[in-house]
């Protein structure tokens, strides 16, 4: 899609512990609006000096041949690399050594997708196609700005300053969807579930293919870029930092502990974590296992509220704690440690009646005894467990 994958005004950061101590990387001052991961590589499109390259997932950087002022979109089809950028589109067979301009010049680029050798672009004048890998390019009809770009099967779903649209035939013709006068900044397709991020009006879901779409719960934000990994859906909100949802935009959760209200402009999962693009301070990254955490194991509602020992334990660094709530209501498990002191919390929201797990990272935690403490609707109880390194 058109996701702005690492936007930032001071370059890229990493992290060598999942996101509670931050530092900067070399390559810095300079601010990036996508990340692309092909396996070995890294690729950093910037605002005003092209694109670089990691070799050891952003510890260091050089910067590639690619002349450009800004790019906004990166993509990967097969063996190729392709740049959306305020120059069109470039392409680079080599890892990123040389890159390649092609036909579609003088025209930012936002977002790509590809069927086989056929690649389509959306741009801030419409939408462009080429049927042969990229080299020569068509003008469309369509001549809305196309933000984001999504495939389901054959069929393209572009999010538009005018909502969403989608086409049948290769970008011949296309239909507006129910889906109107939204801006849509982000597409993804979480299994038959079709999410739509959007300024000011949060997130809306569609489960017929985009033909009628329902407002989430997460409804009163400004989301620029979404991505989903096992059946989790990750939005990056302005100014409220990272929701996840694991029950298809139903109910989402606030996941910013140790990033804080930070605006989110991109998304990105690489490699067993996720890295999110800040406003004004780099990319973060977190371990996508300690960031997930809960999951709701079973609907049927239990006899009463109950809060099993956590298992295995002692244990290092992971443990799975699960508990049972009988009445919806807010719920909240958090860690301690040995002296009281609050050293996670956990869970922290409305939950519906039903049996829960939560998969527990205690890697930037010392060895000893921690307890933690469920409370929901009036039952409370207190378990021990230890963490041996």
């Amino acid at each position: 899609g058109a996701n702005f994958y690492g936007g930032t005004l001071n370059g890229l950061f990493k992290s060598s512990n999942f996101g509670f101590n931050w530092e900067q990387s070399e390559f810095h001052n300079v601010p990036v609006y996508s990340l692309l991961n092909t396996g070995s590589l890294m690729f950093a499109g910037t605002g005003g000096n092209g694109i670089y390259k990691s070799i050891n997932s952003g510890q260091n950087w050089t910067k590639t041949s690619m002349i450009a002022f800004y790019v906004p979109c990166l993509a990967q089809n097969g063996s190729t690399i392709f740049a959306g950028a305020d120059n069109g589109v470039q392409y680079s067979t080599d890892n990123g050594l040389t890159w390649n301009e092609t036909s579609f010049t003088n025209e930012i680029v936002f977002s790509m997708a590809f069927i086989g050798s056929t690649v389509f672009a959306g741009g801030g004048y419409g939408f462009h196609i080429s049927t042969n890998g990229g080299l020569n390019w068509t003008a469309t009809a369509f001549h809305e700005v196309c933000l984001s770009l999504v495939m389901n099967g054959n069929n393209l779903y572009a999010g538009t300053y005018n909502g969403v649209f989608y086409s049948t035939n290769n970008a011949a013709t296309w239909t507006q969807t129910s889906l109107t006068n939204e801006t849509v900044n982000a597409l993804v397709i979480n299994g038959s579930t079709f999410v739509a991020g959007t300024n000011f009006d949060g997130v809306f879901i569609s489960t017929n293919s985009g033909a009628n779409w329902t407002q989430t719960s997460l409804n009163d934000k400004d989301v620029y870029s979404l991505t989903v990994n096992n059946g989790v859906i990750y939005a990056g909100t302005v100014g409220s930092g990272i929701y996840i949802s694991t029950n298809n935009g139903q109910t989402w959760i606030q996941k910013n502990q140790g990033l804080g209200n930070q605006s989110i402009y991109g998304l990105l999962i690489a490699n067993g974590n996720i890295y999110s693009g800040t406003e004004a301070n780099g990319v973060w990254k977190r371990s996508i296992s300690d960031i997930i955490g809960i999951r709701q194991i079973s609907e049927q509602v239990p006899d009463n509220f109950k809060l099993n020992q956590n298992y295995p334990n002692p244990f290092n660094p992971s443990t799975t704690i699960e508990y049972s709530i009988l009445k919806s209501g807010k719920v909240k498990l958090v860690v301690y440690d040995i002296t009281g002191k609050n050293v996670r919390t956990l869970v922290d929201q409305i939950q519906s009646p039903g049996i829960y797990q939560f998969d527990f990272n205690a890697s930037q935690l010392t060895s000893g005894v921690y307890f933690y403490k469920l409370e929901s609707g009036g039952f409370t109880d207190v378990k021990k467990m230890f963490l041996v390194k």
